[in-house]
């Protein structure tokens, strides 16, 4: 008797263990929750595939063409580069990231979900994986650095001199620290936040930011203007 009451207890504890998560959050997720999930496995499932015959296909379904935004890594703001705001400046930056970025795997099953009526709200994160050949990247890095000098060179400007020598020895610094270490694997972590609007029974995303974390100084600084 004392051993079958140990088993169940035993029993009801594993049970317990299965369907309460660790850190004690239900991961039940609501019916409209599990719709925008699917959303995101379609972005996941394009970016996986990357097939460029189906790009239409993929913003169509994905994307208001209304009301729209994708904020890519190097974007600060509009005017910058991957700051794209119209459905054609949006699929030119997927296509190149279907065409050249890194893989990108984000853990769509973890997403953070919230819903409001009829807009929901997504962070979730992931992985931007690639394979370097180093000799390639040296030389692309030593191609940029030879043509902002042969752009500046006729500039006679104390200023720019010193502009183009702070860009040489950062450009030269990050790039030792990325690929002097062994191995060509490279996998960096990488976030993005989501927007949705719900329009016509059907999920769209509004806002998409993706972002790289940087524990450091901003690559990007912002010179205040003098005032008149």
């Amino acid at each position: 008797m004392k051993r079958f009451f140990c088993m169940l207890v035993i029993g009801i504890f594993v049970l317990g263990s299965v369907l309460v998560p660790l850190d004690g959050q239900s991961k039940q997720r609501t019916k409209a929750e599990k719709e925008v999930l699917e959303v995101l496995k379609k972005f996941q499932a394009g970016y996986t595939a990357r097939d460029v015959t189906k790009l239409d296909e993929f913003m169509s379904e994905l994307f208001d063409p209304e009301d729209c935004l994708i904020a890519g890594t190097t974007s600060y703001g509009p005017g910058s580069m991957e700051w794209s705001d119209t459905m054609d400046s949006m699929r030119k930056l997927v296509e190149y990231d279907w065409k050249h970025w890194d893989d990108l795997k984000m853990e769509v099953d973890e997403a953070r979900i919230r819903v409001n009526g009829n807009t929901a709200w997504v962070a979730f994160w992931g992985t931007s994986e690639g394979t370097k050949v180093k000799r390639g990247e040296y030389d692309r890095a030593l191609k940029e650095i030879v043509m902002v000098i042969k752009h500046c060179e006729k500039n006679e400007e104390e200023e720019i001199s010193l502009v183009v020598m702070l860009y040489v020895l950062k450009k030269v610094a990050r790039y030792l620290e990325r690929y002097v270490p062994s191995g060509n694997e490279y996998i960096y972590p990488i976030r993005a936040t989501i927007v949705l609007q719900k329009k016509k029974g059907k999920w769209l995303i509004q806002l998409m930011d993706f972002a790289f974390p940087d524990k450091d100084i901003p690559d990007v600084q912002v010179a205040r203007e003098e005032e008149k």
